[in-house]
């Protein structure tokens, strides 16, 4: 069983797998446009921007070395983004977004125009949003999120929320893309109860996971052995996931309700034709407070 635990971390470190996930989104972007972040080439920064002259050989040598990385955010910008317009769309009147883990997330740019009359808080530890906000500076382009820093392992989130007056009383969509997996398991159940105690009207949470099988050892998956590998060399291993085959009890755990429930197989299914493959041990959640 696998006993990593998420490593500390301070307000003034920049998460390098934020930069990897804005390769990642940067890749297909350029090709065609066929991932919709066109903005994640400028969150690019250090060595890995060398992987951006050449797009067709850099895809190439992504493939061969993380075996469905750069489709699996492909899939998953996809799906954060069709949840976020789905919201717009239902909730033109008074409500919020809260981006947890924000990164080099780009939507509340991309999505400007839907987004007019909703707040939008970006939330993260202090250095990757001064990164970020210096970027957004330097292209000269308009974001309306309001940025709020948060280490998510030594803070606690009601108290930030509470500290920056983040209202309670709005309907609340939670975007948490790409960081559950690289918290404890109870951080993560924490942070859950936590948003579904602060507000009062109700609450969406979208978040994708890990197998838990695959946390505990299991590399069978497809694309999990060079993943494990790259992760653990970068130091920012996955140390936590859920049972893909037990969602409910998960649910129950947190006391929320299932919305929708997107497995690997299903995610491929839908969003990636033949034969491109994500990786196999990634799924997507959507819980509503009940």
């Amino acid at each position: 069983m696998n006993e990593l635990k998420a490593p500390p971390r301070e307000h003034s470190d920049f998460i390098q797998s934020a930069n990897v996930t804005a390769l990642m989104r940067a890749l297909l972007s350029e090709k065609g446009g066929m991932n919709p972040d066109f903005l994640a080439k400028e969150f690019v920064s250090g060595p890995l921007k060398n992987l951006l002259i050449d797009i067709e050989e850099s895809i190439a040598s992504v493939n061969r070395r993380v075996p469905g990385c750069v489709y699996y955010h492909l899939v998953r910008t996809k799906r954060f983004d069709e949840t976020l317009l789905d919201w717009c769309r239902d909730n033109r009147g008074r409500s919020q977004v809260i981006i947890l883990g924000a990164g080099f997330d780009s939507r509340s740019i991309r999505f400007n125009q839907e987004l007019k009359n909703i707040n939008v808080y970006e939330v993260d530890l202090e250095a990757m949003l001064n990164h970020k906000k210096g970027i957004i500076r330097n292209l000269n382009i308009k974001n309306k999120s309001i940025y709020i820093p948060i280490n998510f392992g030594k803070e606690s989130l009601l108290d930030v929320f509470e500290k920056n007056n983040i209202p309670q009383d709005l309907p609340t969509l939670i975007l948490w893309e790409g960081v559950s997996y690289f918290l404890d398991e109870s951080t993560v159940i924490d942070i859950l109860s936590s948003l579904r105690t602060y507000f009062y009207q109700s609450v969406k949470v979208v978040l994708d996971y890990a197998y838990r099988d695959y946390i505990n050892g299991n590399l069978d998956y497809f694309g999990a052995p060079e993943l494990f590998k790259e992760l653990k060399e970068i130091g920012e291993p996955h140390v936590s996931g859920i049972d893909h085959n037990n969602i409910d009890a998960f649910a129950k755990k947190v006391d929320y309700k299932i919305y929708r429930h997107y497995p690997a197989s299903r995610l491929e299914e839908i969003y990636l034709p033949k034969p491109l493959k994500m990786h196999g041990f990634h799924g997507i959640l959507e819980l509503v407070s009940p």
